[in-house]
């Protein structure tokens, strides 16, 4: 049990295409996370993909795997592209980065890892978050 609470964790997070797509990119995540799980690290692979499954390479059982689902209604998407993005309700961006830095918080993550700039971006929007942050590209 002690053990677990010390053990330090790390988000590796996708934004898309990482359900069901056979890419290099998700390659390296799903072998990064496995390998970096065996070592001792409790892995977070996240994704907010609009389709709903698991990765297309195998995710090792103890990989914590977690979809991010952002619905937004009509009325959210049409006022968002007309601009009126600085009315919290209708900010897509602020919405989305409030959800995965409140999972971040919920699990005690001590270490992103996004695969790009844009992931990145869905968690930093207009934040100063105290983990270790580390983009890759490929």
């Amino acid at each position: 049990q002690k053990e677990r609470e010390n053990m330090k964790k790390v988000l590796f997070y996708k934004k898309s295409n990482l359900i069901n797509s056979v890419g290099g990119v998700e390659k390296v995540l799903v072998s990064l996370s496995n390998a970096l799980s065996d070592k001792g690290y409790q892995i977070h692979l996240a994704t907010r993909d609009k389709k709903k499954g698991l990765p297309f390479f195998d995710v090792s059982k103890k990989v914590v795997f977690h979809r991010f689902e952002v619905k937004f209604s009509s009325l959210r998407r049409f006022f968002g592209k007309i601009g009126l993005a600085v009315i919290p309700y209708f900010n897509r961006e602020k919405i989305i980065s409030d959800m995965i830095c409140s999972y971040i918080n919920q699990n005690e993550i001590d270490t992103i890892v996004t695969a790009g700039v844009q992931d990145m971006a869905d968690i930093l929007y207009h934040k100063n978050l105290r983990q270790k942050k580390i983009v890759m590209l490929h």
